[in-house]
C-alpha cells in the first residue's frame, strides 16, 4: 500500500495545487494498519524529496534532528535514517520550538550568556543509524507521478 498525501495540493519539491491524493495497492486484505503504515511512510518519502532538493542546491549532511511528537515513535525515526541514508538524532527534548522560544525570551532576559552557551543544552536522546535500503521509495515516487496534474 502506498500513500500520496496530497489533500491540498502537494507542496515542496513538487509545487503543485491541483494534485490530489491517492491510495495505491489496496485489496481486499488491506486493514487499518496497511493505511496507517503507508501514511507515515509517505512522511518519510515527502522527507526524502526534500532532501534531495536540497542536495542539489548543495546541501551536506550527515545527520538529521528531529522533534515533534511523531519521533517518539522509534520505528518511524528508524525508517526516516533508512530512506534518508543519514543518521537521524532524537533530542531528550522533543518539542524544540517551544524550547527555542524559551531560549530566546532567556538570551534576552540574560539569563544564558549568548547563543553558544546554549550549545550545552544540547542532549540527545537517541541515535539511529541507517540499516538497510528500501524499494519502495522508489515505488512510491511512481505513484507521486500519478497524482500530479
Amino acid at each position: 500500500v502506498l500513500v500520496v498525501p496530497a489533500l491540498t495540493g502537494l507542496g515542496a519539491p513538487y509545487w503543485d495545487a491541483e494534485a490530489r491524493g491517492a491510495i495505491f495497492g489496496l485489496t481486499r486484505d488491506t486493514n487499518i494498519a496497511d493505511i496507517t503504515k503507508a501514511t507515515l511512510e509517505s512522511i518519510i518519502f515527502l522527507s526524502k524529496d526534500l532532501l534531495e532538493a536540497m542536495k542539489k542546491d548543495n546541501a551536506n549532511f550527515n545527520s538529521l534532528m528531529v522533534d515533534g511528537g511523531m519521533v517518539v515513535n522509534n520505528w518511524f525515526c528508524q525508517q526516516l535514517s533508512n530512506i534518508l541514508e543519514v543518521q537521524v538524532l532524537r533530542p531528550k527534548i522533543i518539542e524544540t520550538t517551544s524550547l527555542g522560544a524559551g531560549y530566546l525570551a532567556g538570551l534576552h532576559a540574560g539569563v544564558f550568556e549568548n547563543i553558544d552557551s546554549l550549545k550545552t543544552y544540547k542532549q540527545i536522546d537517541e541515535t539511529f543509524n541507517p540499516l538497510k535500503e528500501s524499494n519502495k521509495y522508489k515505488e512510491w515516487k511512481r505513484a507521486v507521478e500519478k497524482v500530479l496534474t
